[in-house]
């Protein structure tokens, strides 16, 4: 959980009532572009190595396992390469969380993705929470980082204002496909969705129940996002919602990489291995805020945020 060393705002409580109302803000001034720029090139020489493919933590966001993946995901990607744990850019993450969920905050993961140029697929409409366990109820917020400059053809985020404040609808695996990795939005009106492009050192911020979608990348750059997830404090419910769409499936990928000999051995210790770095990492960020803060108050002094 983060701690009292964060004692000044990033988001004024105007923003924080922007977001409540919302669920989601745009956060232009989020970062320094050179930093920003920095992270893309350890994202970026990550995804040329094959990193988290062994462990199960690299697949497609969208497709399914038969084909090429063209919207390539990391999740864990610190442990893969530990030099994104150094990047002010995640200071910036624990103190946005601190603000919109309090001291409760608990980083979940840091996920890195790659929207290859040229790739037709967009991110379908979604909401965050439909993907986690349905006896499970707390506040999540999603920052979502793009590491260049994005617009409408470079697949830029769009959001459905206010989607958050009714629970998670139904979803389908991605276009009905039963082997599909993601899931979709049964019935969605997306007339009056926000349309979110940024500039590189910006960010989206949103709801886990805000509905959401990227598109396809139309332009002749690949598209890295760096995601870094956050919840408050967690409830366990009764009475399961009803996730019909996570079925056996799910389960069975979970677990399929797993199940038994040494590799199986190999990829549990890997995984406890990449929780115990996220944790291990969450506490020196909080020593480092401190140090980067005064550093943070003169940039939004200097260029405001909004």
């Amino acid at each position: 959980m983060l701690t009292e060393q964060i004692t000044e705002r990033f988001l004024d409580e105007d923003r924080c009532a922007a977001f409540r109302t919302s669920g989601f803000l745009s956060v232009r001034n989020f970062a320094d572009p050179a930093d920003v720029g920095s992270l893309r090139d350890l994202v970026a020489r990550t995804f040329a190595s094959p990193a988290g493919i062994a462990a199960g933590d690299r697949g497609d966001i969208i497709g399914d396992r038969e084909r090429v993946a063209t919207v390539p995901q990391l999740v864990h990607i610190g442990l893969y390469e530990p030099r994104v744990m150094d990047s002010p850019v995640r200071d910036r993450a624990f103190a946005v969380a601190h603000d919109l969920l309090g001291p409760e905050a608990t980083l979940l993961c840091e996920t890195g993705i790659l929207k290859k140029a040229g790739s037709p697929d967009p991110t379908p409409w979604h909401q965050d929470e439909a993907f986690w366990a349905p006896d499970l109820q707390q506040e999540g917020i999603s920052i979502w980082i793009p590491l260049q400059d994005v617009d409408v053809d470079g697949g830029c985020m769009e959001f459905i204002p206010g989607s958050h404040d009714e629970d998670v609808r139904t979803h389908r695996p991605v276009a009905g496909i039963e082997s599909a990795n993601g899931y979709e939005l049964v019935e969605l009106d997306a007339r009056f969705r926000t349309v979110c492009p940024l500039p590189a050192g910006s960010a989206t911020v949103h709801h886990s129940r805000v509905a959401h979608a990227t598109g396809a990348n139309r332009s002749g750059v690949d598209r890295y996002a760096y995601v870094m997830v956050f919840a408050g404090a967690r409830n366990r419910l009764a009475t399961p919602r009803d996730f019909s769409w996570q079925g056996r499936r799910d389960r069975d990928r979970r677990n399929e990489s797993f199940e038994s000999g040494f590799e199986g051995f190999f990829n549990r210790a890997l995984r406890r291995l990449a929780f115990a770095v996220c944790g291990l990492n969450a506490f020196n960020d909080r020593r480092r805020f401190r140090k980067s803060l005064s550093r943070d108050v003169a940039i939004r002094k200097t260029n405001g945020v909004g």
